[in-house]
């Protein structure tokens, strides 16, 4: 029996998957079994996959009807055998001592979950990148957190480090994982994982916190992913994942004080991220249709409550604006085409506004993210890129 599965759904990732798979070929533990899941991709992913298979035999690959990245990471799951389970999506990078780092934290301390930092870049341009880490909040490197201590901290791990939604990143135990029977939500689109994960948190006896940035997630401005897209029903799921997180941490009312006031700042950003989306994507045809999507949000009565107590707000005059329903003033916040911008660049400038509010700068009140170090180590990256050109081939 490997020591670790590692579960890599695909859907047509042909430009992608080689250096995926390239980046866990050059671990430096070498017990573990590779599981992927192809998604029914109708690219050259599943070539790809079986050119990995054939070389090494720590690799396999299992072919469904596309089902979604869910079903696929259920499917994945079912047919893993470690000890321990960790996930990685097919378009993103490990360090060479991913493996090595969350196996060797997780035995040392007899925990139930390992958690690294993430890295979000853009592999074209690897300079740019954010990591989103424990450090600014977790002062030891790193730190261990029983059951207990965990769950009394959670919506503080949540709003100032956002490392607990992620699938990624996170290495548990399959036994666990499989004694509760716990699956990805097929019917969500978005935030599946983070239900999942929520679920998980319920069962373990603690956590280790690295702090080292050890998975690279690809995030590029003008990707095709549901992540990128805004899509009419993203409120709608954000709401149905505050309302697991609120199963997940009981009765707000009786949580700490520094508790509540970061459960109240993560709805209000939840609201305020899928407002301004609404405000700035260019997919509506008509005013009416923007303005019924904008009346939704602001007629929220979950969003309302927490914005009436947050404690951070990006933009200020919105406040007044969506607790007075202020449904036109809000509409016509929509930022227009510079001129001699095209809609290609316009889309671009949108997105990077929306990371910026996403994952702002640590000096700002919300403190979703982190700036990388300039001397923040890429070992693997580039090497990583160039063995990929020849494994896609």
């Amino acid at each position: 029996m490997k020591k670790v599965s590692i579960v890599v759904p695909a859907y047509n990732a042909e430009t992608t998957i080689g250096r995926c798979l390239n980046s866990i070929l050059s671990q430096s533990f070498t017990e573990y079994e590779v599981i992927i899941i192809n998604d029914g991709s109708t690219d050259n992913t599943l070539k790809i996959c079986k050119n990995y298979t054939g070389l090494d035999n720590r690799f396999s690959v299992f072919t469904v009807k596309n089902g979604g990245v869910s079903n696929a990471r259920n499917i994945g799951v079912e047919k893993a055998s470690g000890k321990f389970l960790t996930f990685v999506d097919s378009d993103d990078m490990i360090h060479p001592d991913y493996l090595k780092e969350m196996v060797t934290a997780a035995e040392k301390y007899k925990t139930d979950l390992a958690i690294s930092d993430l890295v979000f870049i853009d592999f074209g341009r690897p300079e740019n990148r954010i990591v989103l880490t424990g450090k600014s909040y977790i002062s030891k490197i790193p730190v261990v957190l029983t059951r207990e201590e965990f769950k009394k901290k959670t919506m503080e791990l949540i709003w100032k480090t956002s490392l607990l939604e992620s699938g990624c990143g996170k290495l548990v135990r399959l036994g666990l994982w499989k004694k509760y029977h716990i699956k990805l939500d097929n019917a969500l689109s978005l935030g599946e994982d983070f239900s999942a994960n929520l679920e998980y948190y319920r069962h373990i006896n603690s956590v280790v916190f690295l702090n080292k940035p050890l998975y690279y997630y690809e995030n590029i401005d003008n990707s095709d992913s549901l992540s990128h897209k805004y899509r009419q029903d993203v409120f709608e799921i954000r709401m149905k994942l505050v309302d697991n997180l609120k199963d997940y941490l009981g009765d707000i009312e009786k949580l700490p004080k520094k508790e509540k006031e970061c459960f109240y700042n993560y709805v209000t950003a939840y609201g305020i991220n899928s407002l301004e989306s609404v405000i700035n994507t260019r997919r509506y045809q008509g005013y009416r249709e923007r303005l019924g999507e904008i009346e939704k949000i602001v007629n929220n009565d979950l969003f309302r409550d927490a914005l009436s107590r947050a404690t951070y707000i990006k933009n200020r005059s919105w406040k007044s604006l969506i607790l007075d329903r202020n449904i036109k003033k809000l509409a016509s916040e929509r930022p227009k085409l510079k001129r001699g911008e095209k809609t290609g660049t316009w889309k671009n400038r949108m997105a990077r506004r929306a990371m910026r509010f996403y994952f702002c700068d640590i000096k700002k009140n919300h403190r979703r993210g982190e700036e990388v170090d300039k001397k923040l180590s890429t070992v693997g990256i580039k090497n990583t890129l160039k063995d990929r050109l020849r494994g896609d081939k």
